[in-house]
């Protein structure tokens, strides 16, 4: 086993896991400033500014949000809308039910390959 190739993955994974620390904190600084400009709008009784730096608008959509489950499947299959669900297959679902069940008509599983690195203090 090459140690330097190790030694190299391990201080990669160190800088990505310090970088994601930094993404977190920027994060929330910036819902702190979105939120301060969506109050600065809402206040001026707009959703629209322009600045010698860009424009800032508040925009609006809906997006689903399901607080009942059981009425919202019985829906999607009464009335064959399976269009809204999107099309991912849960993983730990898959495998238990085809350990259980056997293979689901139309799934092909696949055996995903990952590499593992637990460090030791440097």
């Amino acid at each position: 086993m090459d140690l330097a190739v190790v030694a190299s993955l391990r201080d990669i994974k160190l800088q990505i896991s310090e970088l994601n620390t930094q993404v977190k904190a920027l994060e929330v600084t910036k819902r702190e400033l979105e939120t301060s400009l969506m109050s600065e709008l809402d206040d001026s009784n707009t959703t629209l500014a322009r600045t010698e730096i860009g424009t800032v608008a508040v925009t609006t959509a809906t997006v689903p949000n399901v607080e009942d489950w059981v009425a919202f499947e019985k829906y999607v299959y009464e009335n064959n809308a399976l269009y809204l669900l999107q099309r991912q297959v849960s993983a730990p679902a898959y495998r238990d039910e085809v350990e259980s069940k056997g293979q689901i008509p139309g799934v092909a599983g696949f055996q995903k390959r990952r590499l593992s690195l637990t460090s030791t203090k440097k």
